[in-house]
């Protein structure tokens, strides 16, 4: 038997009746919440315990994250697909269309310009250019006055005189006082000259380099008698 204590109470019956009652008070208290869960989730949006609401809030984290992920690779894709398309030439506006009609007229335009700057060329290279032989002999040795070839003018009425004679000029498109245009031409002409004469002929003397330059300049469309002439004979054709 058991031992008993001294108010006569039996310690290990007092125990057993202790845990009976707390078992009895758990299962009351589970079947409680039991009960009252069961009734809740029953109500449909009513209140859910903390464990389901706390699953359902990560259950939205989750798919919102995956739906950011999806949003972006699909931005991902539609930018590489992007630069991957190549793109279209931009289509000119009406405004800048030009028509065969002003391409014809512009061609011939560039036509003539490249006409006139090569026979400005032409006739450069004609006014400067002398044979080796001729260049090499004036080096050598001074220009003689008797020389055949050369018109020696000691004052431009002499010039217009030698150049009527060597059928330069024409009496008929020389005007009342061409030693005015003349003179004015030939010092232009000369000032021009000179220092590209000397350049790609040096060694002669400044006397060698202004025959040189009256000879030039009788020939040149830049002597006004010249000019006239070739101007009567541009009106005969």
């Amino acid at each position: 038997m058991g031992k008993l204590k001294k108010s006569g109470v039996n310690s290990k019956a007092e125990d057993a009746r202790n845990r009976k009652k707390e078992a009895k008070a758990n299962a009351n208290a589970k079947a409680a919440k039991a009960k009252d869960d069961a009734y809740w989730e029953a109500q449909g949006d009513g209140q859910v315990s903390k464990a389901q609401k706390r699953k359902q809030e990560q259950e939205a984290k989750k798919r919102e994250a995956a739906r950011k992920k999806d949003e972006a690779r699909r931005l991902v894709a539609e930018e590489d697909a992007k630069l991957a398309k190549p793109k279209k030439p931009q289509k000119a506006s009406v405004a800048q269309k030009v028509t065969k009609f002003e391409l014809e007229k512009q061609k011939q335009k560039d036509q003539e310009q490249l006409k006139l700057k090569i026979e400005q060329e032409t006739r450069k290279v004609r006014d400067r250019t002398v044979t080796e032989e001729e260049y090499d002999a004036m080096v050598s040795r001074p220009n003689m006055n008797h020389e055949t070839d050369v018109i020696q003018a000691k004052s431009v009425e002499q010039a217009i005189s030698g150049l009527q004679s060597a059928g330069l000029a024409d009496q008929a498109v020389i005007d009342p006082h061409p030693e005015k245009r003349l003179r004015a031409a030939y010092l232009a002409f000369e000032e021009e000259e000179l220092p590209i004469i000397k350049q790609t002929m040096p060694g002669l003397t400044l006397k060698q380099y202004k025959d040189k330059l009256w000879k030039q300049f009788k020939k040149s469309p830049r002597n006004p008698v010249v000019a006239a002439r070739l101007q009567q004979q541009q009106q005969q054709k």
